[in-house]
């Protein structure tokens, strides 16, 4: 018992010391340099997000500047499209003797050429007419020299389809599209690169006049050959 006593009080008097680590210098001395890694790192930070701040501003006037080269590259090609299509208009139009059977207009997504109905398809057919094919190949070489992607648009009325209604069960919206993808092929087999050609018919769901008069509906028979000069997106 007197020596489990003994190694108690031993053991107890060795706890103070077992406690006190490190001195009070040393821990100061510790304080201190912990202190000093964290202002370190601290100004580190502060430099990090100056310089991040600094390359922000940098690619932002960098993209201002490719904004404007872009904005400027695009009024120089379509000013030059003006005038190209422009004497193609005028000579198409007076080989075929139709005042505004052959528009050029600038939309949304860059220069359009407008060509109506009866220029290119008998009523009712998707197949092109030998006048219109002879317009498409002589419209296939400005178009060629001026371009990167074309679109190619067909329109109708909000009539139904009467002629060959039988070739033609999903209406004006298929009557539309396949006569799209005629001119397409037409374009192409004119020496314009089938990859840079896309088609897609809208039937009468983008009218330009009212289908409520003859007028009216005869404009909105149409195909329309887009030269894009944005990227492409949904719709125009």
């Amino acid at each position: 018992m007197r020596t489990a006593l003994l190694i108690v009080l031993a053991a107890g008097a060795l706890l103070p010391s077992c406690a006190q680590l490190y001195s009070e210098e040393q821990v100061a001395d510790l304080r201190q340099e912990w202190e000093s890694s964290l202002e370190a790192l601290k100004r580190y930070q502060a430099e990090l997000e100056a310089e991040n701040a600094t390359l922000r501003s940098q690619v932002e006037d960098l993209q201002v500047e490719l904004n404007r080269e872009r904005a400027a590259n695009a009024r120089e090609a379509v000013a030059a499209l003006d005038a190209d299509f422009e004497a193609l208009r005028k000579r198409l139009e007076e080989s075929m003797g139709g005042d505004g059977d052959l528009q050029y207009l600038v939309g949304p997504d860059g220069p359009v050429v407008r060509i109506s109905e009866h220029v290119l398809f008998p009523s009712g057919s998707a197949e092109v007419s030998e006048e219109g094919r002879r317009l498409l190949t002589h419209l296939a070489g400005s178009l060629a020299e001026n371009g990167s992607h074309f679109r190619v648009e067909g329109h109708t009325d909000d009539r139904p389809v009467r002629v060959h209604a039988d070739r033609f069960p999903h209406g004006n919206l298929q009557l539309s599209a396949e006569r799209a993808v005629s001119v397409a092929a037409i374009l192409v087999e004119a020496g314009l690169p089938e990859e840079q050609i896309s088609v897609v018919g809208y039937g009468p769901w983008r009218p330009v006049a009212d289908n409520g008069t003859d007028e009216g509906r005869a404009r909105n028979r149409r195909v329309e050959i887009v030269v894009v000069t944005a990227p492409e997106r949904d719709g125009r």
